[in-house]
């Protein structure tokens, strides 16, 4: 009945494929693969599979939370990810301490609320390392940094994606890295905005890897 439902039951290598629709409510928010070596799906892509968290600053929700091992072999695949909320770390994603491969998906309008750490759509800490790959980014914000992505003692892999209006409160309108070995390439930054650094603000022993960034009027 959920997409939580789904991974419960599912074994190691096995594929949850999503019809399409949009998924709201208990069971399809806040999700945990819990460590499993599995593919969470979407059937016909991301314009056609959504996820609404639904999350408020009274009722805060995530899309998928990742603390318990995964791997890069735990893959979550094509899906629209809306309004998700939290309060410091990650309106859609957090991400601790985990490797796992996030292909092929949309955040739109998440955010974090609170006046801490970042990372509107997505927070990676606890040396993660996840690949985030061929995903866009639009109309996230935060009051803090990292309007989309916060890497935080962590070294995200960020490949062939799209930046574009979001917008951090204090520093990274698109990314932003703090002790983190971040690799940055073949992406599109644009229109983002901040105090400082709107594309991707490098703070405090961070030792990015930018290949290949287009960023325009950030």
């Amino acid at each position: 009945p959920t997409i939580q439902a789904a991974v419960d039951v599912a074994s190691a290598y096995d594929m949850d494929l999503g019809a399409d629709g949009t998924y709201t409510g208990p069971g399809d928010r806040d999700i945990d693969l819990g460590g499993k070596q599995i593919i969470v799906k979407s059937e016909n892509g991301p314009e056609n599979c959504i996820i609404d968290c639904e999350g408020t600053e009274l009722e805060p929700h995530r899309a998928f939370i990742f603390e318990n091992d995964e791997t890069p072999e735990s893959i979550l695949d094509g899906f629209t990810i809306i309004n998700g909320m939290a309060r410091q770390y990650g309106g859609a994603v957090f991400c601790k301490g985990t490797s796992p491969t996030i292909l092929n998906c949309n955040f739109a309008q998440c955010a974090t609320f609170g006046s801490g750490y970042g990372g509107g759509a997505v927070y990676t800490t606890g040396n993660a390392a996840p690949r985030i790959e061929k995903c866009t980014f639009t109309n996230n914000t935060t009051h803090s940094l990292g309007g989309a992505i916060y890497a935080m003692v962590s070294s995200p892999t960020i490949y062939n994606c799209t930046f574009t209006q979001n917008t951090a409160e204090l520093h990274g309108g698109a990314i932003a890295c703090q002790f983190s070995n971040a690799k940055i390439s073949h992406c599109r930054i644009t229109r983002n905005t901040a105090q400082g650094g709107a594309g991707v603000f490098i703070w405090f022993f961070a030792k990015p890897t930018i290949d290949r960034v287009l960023t325009t009027r950030n």
